[in-house]
């Protein structure tokens, strides 16, 4: 764009003094032939410029269009995305269990696949952590748990149903995700913790204190507004939010993805203590390369290249694999 107004200026500019110029010089040979008067000559250079601010104008056609047109596709190929269509009727309604991935495999191209052949177990009320280089398919099969995505091969499956056979909108009840990139709404942090919805203050402060944000709200209120993605808060106070946002709603199943990447130690310790409390009798899996979290694990399930390259708990794979020490380093660096 800013090469396209520099271009555009420069070629008004151009158009204009030629355009005078020559004005210029057809009318000096009239008034030394006694054909025209001086004032005559800058008369009608006076009118002239209506004329080369309609030329200006339409060359500045093709500016605005330049930026108009790329918006416009970009609309319409999001209008032509498919939506979302969730048909009720036959549909089996959600009971919260064991969740397990059968041969699951996906791929956003079909020559490449991100994720290929998994098998992983979630038991009920199990504590499970995904860990994995940058690439290693993590976020991508929590979208699949979501069904943001449908597999290309294997099936996910709750209770031993396939998950695609329950009521879309039931069975993403039964979760709570708190990522890394976290969105808010411009209004207060009650509405952006109970997501609109009649919740009595003392269960959103039960939340918030187990989140670790109870020392902000005692400062502000319920009722500070957060501003636009919440421009008013830090980074660490918005995962909070996110965090007392999960806990509110009390789903029985509730994904981390690198939920504590942004909170001071004190609150990372708080968190892992609900995985003892408050989250004791959910289904967790989370996301992340803190030792400290890696501990309190009940499995901790090694992700590479798109597949399953290991598993187990933290002191016997601290030992001798070699691979889970080498992710472990790799999380030390980001």
């Amino acid at each position: 764009m800013n090469m396209l107004a520099q271009w555009n200026g420069i070629t008004d500019n151009i158009i204009v003094h030629l355009l005078t110029s020559l004005i210029y010089i057809i009318g000096a040979n009239f008034v030394f032939d006694m054909q025209l008067s001086v004032g005559s000559v800058f008369a009608f250079i006076t009118y002239s410029a209506y004329v080369t601010g309609t030329i200006s104008a339409i060359l500045n056609i093709g500016y605005l269009l330049s930026g108009i047109i790329p918006s416009t596709k970009r609309y319409y190929e999001f209008m032509a995305l498919e939506e979302e269509k969730e048909n009720e009727e036959g549909m089996t309604e959600p009971c919260f269990g064991d969740l397990e991935l059968q041969n699951l495999s996906f791929s956003y191209e079909k020559d490449k696949a991100v994720l290929s052949d998994i098998n992983i177990a979630f038991p009920k009320g199990s504590k499970t952590v995904l860990i994995g280089r940058n690439g290693s398919g993590k976020s991508t099969l929590i979208s699949l748990l979501l069904q943001l995505y449908q597999p290309t091969g294997g099936k996910i499956t709750l209770n031993g149903i396939d998950i695609s056979e329950f009521v879309l909108r039931e069975y993403r009840n039964m979760i709570s995700v708190v990522s890394q990139e976290i969105y808010l709404f411009n209004s207060s942090i009650r509405d952006n913790i109970c997501m609109y919805k009649n919740i009595d203050d003392k269960t959103i402060m039960e939340a918030c204190k187990d989140s670790g944000l109870a020392d902000f709200i005692s400062e502000v209120s319920l009722d500070y507004v957060v501003g636009q993605n919440g421009a008013m808060l830090s980074e660490g106070q918005k995962q909070k939010i996110a965090l007392a946002r999960a806990l509110v709603h009390n789903s029985p199943v509730i994904i981390f993805d690198e939920a504590t990447s942004n909170t001071d130690v004190y609150s990372e310790h708080q968190i892992n203590g609900l995985l003892h409390t408050k989250l004791k009798e959910k289904t967790v899996i989370i996301i992340t390369h803190k030792q400290e979290i890696l501990k309190e694990a009940d499995q901790i399930i090694m992700l590479k290249d798109g597949a399953v390259v290991g598993s187990g708990v933290y002191d016997d794979l601290s030992k001798d694999n070699l691979e889970f020490k080498n992710m472990l380093n790799m999380g030390e660096k980001y």
